[in-house]
């Protein structure tokens, strides 16, 4: 038998849900074992940091490397603050965090501008595409995961803040 118990990323279920031009991510840990199968249909799941890459540490990395590219040191806490949005957005806010707005000022003498943000952003997927093989491997329990999913006959979907790019890669 499956031990569906515990906190592990495969079954984290993302849903975004748009308000204006902000969104809100919210996570709910799904334990298959007490859901009552009959009324379920599907699962779907986020990618990045569910299916493959456990923590996202890849679009972590590339970001502080992006980061770091132009001077600018940002934590993974403030990478993670923003996890889940698009990463032009993400590079957005980063950017807005006073830390960084701090260090980018010091740095060109003047505030980040939407090129700016553009550059940050081409850099980071450049970084992302070069080294997410290094992220691929698949989370804790996803086989038997997608297994007992399978036996249940539930439909399998996913979704992610991936590039088509990526993806093929993948």
């Amino acid at each position: 038998s499956l031990n569906l118990s515990g906190s592990c990323a495969v079954y984290v279920i993302c849903n975004q849900i748009e308000t204006g031009s902000s969104r809100i991510r919210r996570k709910y840990l799904l334990d298959l074992a007490d859901i009552n199968m009959m009324h379920l249909k599907a699962i779907i799941f986020d990618w990045a940091g569910t299916v493959v890459d456990f923590g996202s540490l890849c679009p972590v990395g590339a970001l502080q490397n992006a980061f770091a590219g132009k001077g600018i040191a940002v934590t993974h806490k403030d990478i993670n603050r923003f996890m889940g949005i698009h990463k032009r957005e993400h590079v957005r806010a980063i950017l807005s965090l006073p830390s960084s707005t701090e260090q980018w000022q010091k740095a060109y003498g003047r505030n980040s501008v939407p090129g700016d943000v553009d550059e940050l952003h081409t850099l980071a997927e450049q970084i992302m595409f070069q080294t997410m093989e290094n992220f691929a491997a698949p989370t804790p329990h996803l086989h038997e995961t997608v297994k007992f999913i399978r036996k249940e006959n539930l439909k399998i979907g996913s979704s992610t803040g991936y590039t088509s790019c990526l993806m093929e890669k993948l």
